[in-house]
């Protein structure tokens, strides 16, 4: 393990100051997250974990987040390289492991944007009720791929562009949302919601009643999927206005926006619908693969019912817009210190914005998408399910990261001890020991949708996905041993080969 040094130096790729504001960042951080999305397919696995404590694990969910919250306003405070975890950890922990770990965050991100562009291509033909089509693989993927092209033209164009329109898209999809929310709860409270109805309890908000262990950390995980991405603000850090103190600020108010969003429309979903297996219930087969149709069209009409089906489509889309310039910027940063291919490196004069890098992950995202919609639906499933592991993963490396980088500065203050050692601290063993737990269930060969090399389909995509990190890496430390060796890392390195990519934190 390397010492990080006292000012450690971020490298100015190019990309345009000032760009993008508080606003700006917070929905990038929302949106990223594709909250409507996220309801949708995920509630009624979250239910069937743990039932009624669907509300309760949100909450349970939301403490590892806020710990690693805490921990990322340290690291853009000390470095606010849009690399993020790849040079947070690399920095504290070594190149490969900050390596390894940026390779988790892209191929997790990759497989849930595949995901997501397939998604926003079934909803599309749903919309018009074209349900032969929805169900056609090479018709949703074409039409995914388009909206992946349109994330890659924006992507191109520039941040600020991106942002207008995550925001736009972000605001449709709150209306409709909360317009449901508020006539399900009002329709609950006055006892015209229908028999499969219940009231809202305090209970429901009891993370501690939840059964058993395993299905408490199941949902545990699966509650951090519905905020992942959360953390966007992060790498668009050199690009704020206002210095540091905007993404340090719209890391916290991304991160209770969603809190508070998924906390309300699921106990209004909960309350209306129930959790039995029969009609809307969450618990029902009917509803396994979108909640929101079904139930708002039950508690507004058929007509919202399609509204909610556009609200995903949306949700769909604009996370796979907001998601790509996190993405592109993780890639960019492993371009300019000589960790992936100098192509990634280059940015645009005139629109600031990452083209190779932005280009290379569009490219990735489709393959991701193609062949594991070719191969199989269930594994493309259970890939889907095996981003929780990689999540859990890199966040585990992060906290311990932090703990190392800020060892020598705990002791300073209450107020450093609580940021930079009892929250990394409990996040780091709540995110380890639900990894661990997970990792255990997932092996087994009747865990998930698919058994590959007689294990459970999850913990193999997880595993593997790892390891062809693992093989990548090899190959580049071949090709440009001098990052491996922690020259790129070290100031004098960039000062000597990279001239203009060198700009100290304090300058920012």
């Amino acid at each position: 393990m390397t010492t990080t040094t006292a000012a450690p130096t971020v490298a100015n790729k190019g990309l345009r100051r000032g760009a993008i504001g508080l606003l700006g960042s917070v929905v990038l951080g929302v949106v990223q997250t594709a909250p409507a999305f996220s309801v949708a397919v995920t509630l009624a696995f979250l239910v069937g974990a743990v039932g009624l404590f669907s509300p309760a694990l949100l909450l349970a969910g939301f403490v590892p987040i806020l710990c690693m919250t805490v921990v990322e306003r340290e690291f853009v405070a000390r470095e606010p390289d849009c690399g993020t975890v790849f040079v947070w950890v690399g920095r504290s922990l070594g190149p490969r492991v900050g390596w390894i770990c940026s390779w988790a965050l892209l191929a997790a991100t990759f497989i849930s944007l595949a995901n997501l562009a397939n998604i926003a291509g079934t909803y599309f033909f749903l919309l018009f009720n074209w349900d032969k089509a929805a169900g056609t693989e090479w018709a949703t993927i074409a039409v995914g791929l388009c909206w992946l092209g349109v994330a890659t033209w924006l992507g191109v164009r520039g941040i600020e562009l991106s942002s207008r329109v995550q925001g736009a898209l972000l605001s449709l999809g709150l209306i409709v949302l909360a317009v449901f929310a508020v006539v399900a709860l009002v329709k609950v409270a006055a006892g015209t919601a229908g028999a499969q109805s219940i009231n809202p309890s305090l209970h429901w908000l009891n993370p501690f009643s939840v059964g058993s262990s395993s299905a408490f950390f199941s949902g545990m995980l699966l509650a951090i999927y519905f905020y992942w991405g959360w953390d966007g603000p992060a790498a668009v850090a050199e690009e704020t206005r206002g210095g540091t103190a905007t993404p340090k600020r719209a890391l916290v108010y991304s991160a209770l926006a969603l809190l508070g969003f998924y906390v309300i429309v699921v106990v209004a979903l909960q309350a209306f619908a129930g959790i039995g297996t029969k009609g809307i219930g969450l618990g029902s087969d009917a509803v396994a693969g979108d909640v929101l149709s079904p139930i708002g069209s039950a508690a507004i009409g058929s007509w919202f019912g399609t509204a909610m089906e556009f609200v995903v489509m949306l949700s769909a889309g604009a996370a796979l817009i907001a998601a790509l310039l996190p993405t592109a910027r993780s890639l960019l940063s492993m371009g300019a210190y000589r960790a992936a291919p100098s192509v990634f490196a280059k940015v645009d004069e005139r629109t600031g914005s990452p083209v190779g890098a932005t280009v290379g992950c569009a490219i990735a995202i489709a393959s991701v998408l193609i062949v594991l919609s070719i191969v199989s639906n269930n594994v493309l499933g259970d890939s889907i399910s095996a981003i929780v592991l990689l999540i859990a993963f890199y966040y585990t490396l992060l906290g311990i990261a932090a703990l190392w980088a800020f060892r020598k500065e705990i002791t300073r203050s209450l107020g450093d001890f609580m940021s930079k050692f009892a929250a990394p601290l409990i996040g780091t063993v709540v995110l380890g020991w639900a990894l661990i737990r997970n990792g255990k269930d997932t092996i087994a060969d009747d865990y998930g949708l698919t058994t590959l090399l007689g294990l459970g389909g999850v913990f193999v995509i997880g595993a593997v996905t790892l390891l062809i990190g693992a093989v990548l890496m090899i190959i580049w430390n071949v090709r440009a041993p001098a990052f491996f060796r922690g020259e790129t890392f070290a100031p004098h390195y960039l000062e000597e080969h990279r001239p203009d990519l060198v700009q100290h934190v304090r300058g920012l």
